[in-house]
């Protein structure tokens, strides 16, 4: 049964794109112990410059999302991350959710 995501304090144009958010099915999901925190997972938000748009990916959470906004994607990710561990392993509660940020930029100057 999938739980429905209250949208209230989300923008127009994130509410739009939770809904393009792509799960994997039977995907192995890690968890990690902390002191102050039951449960963290790990996303990598790795900057795409020839698409001009933000992805992230995670060993921990099934979870696929892009934006052209950072803030956004954060944003979004913080949203769907815990509807994804609920629907695919009955997690609910708080977690800890770490984000690694990757850019690079390749230009030829003169």
């Amino acid at each position: 049964m999938k739980k429905e995501i209250n949208y209230t304090d989300i923008p127009k144009e994130i509410e739009e794109s939770l809904d393009r958010a792509v799960v994997i099915p039977n995907f192995p999901i890690k968890k990690y112990s902390d002191e102050i925190y039951k449960v963290k997972y790990e996303f990598d938000i790795i900057w795409d410059s020839e698409n001009k748009i933000w992805y992230c990916i995670s060993d921990d959470i099934p979870l696929y999302l892009n934006d052209e906004s950072y803030d956004n994607l954060i944003k979004r990710i913080c949203m769907a991350a815990p509807e994804v561990l609920e629907n695919t392993n009955g997690h609910k509660g708080t977690v800890k959710i770490i984000f690694k940020s990757i850019r690079q930029e390749n230009t030829l100057v003169s």
